[in-house]
């Protein structure tokens, strides 16, 4: 699909899916689907889930909430101490294993709400600003994002 060439806008990870900025739910004519790209961003799945069809009609807005979020639901993990690779060393294999991927995993969340709290902070970005921004890319997009006939 075209949107894993882009990065989520709101998390900067991989994007797999698109994410309406204004859900088809808060459209008056939710009937007719608007697939242009002054609607939509790029998103990972895990961002579109969580923010589903709320009425937050600005990317900025939508990133605070994934932000919040983002530290909620990985709380824990946030809160594990770091190790040092002395205290790597003194580990047995597996759990050292498992320990350096948990520190992984902690990176990138941390990167995540970085790149979030970013975009949070960026109140003129619109999804038409976005796209304007990637020209380059808009012939294929149009292609590729026009709604399924029926």
């Amino acid at each position: 699909m075209i949107f894993e060439r882009y990065d989520c806008i709101y998390c900067g990870m991989t994007a797999e899916s698109r994410d309406h900025v204004v859900a088809h739910s808060y459209e008056s004519n939710s009937v007719s689907k608007d697939w242009s790209h002054d609607k939509i961003v790029p998103s990972c799945k895990e961002c579109n889930c969580l923010l589903s069809d709320l009425f937050l009609p600005s990317i900025a807005e939508r990133a605070d909430y994934i932000t919040g979020i983002l530290k909620v639901r990985y709380r824990k993990l946030l809160s594990s101490p770091d190790w040092s690779q002395k205290e790597l060393a003194a580990l047995g294999k597996r759990l050292r294993d498992y320990v350096k991927g948990e520190q992984n995993k902690k990176r990138t969340v941390q990167m995540r709400i970085s790149y979030a709290e970013l975009m949070a902070n960026n109140t003129c970005l619109t999804p038409q600003a976005y796209w304007e921004s990637m020209g380059r890319f808009q012939p294929i997009l149009n292609q590729e994002t026009k709604a399924p006939t029926i």
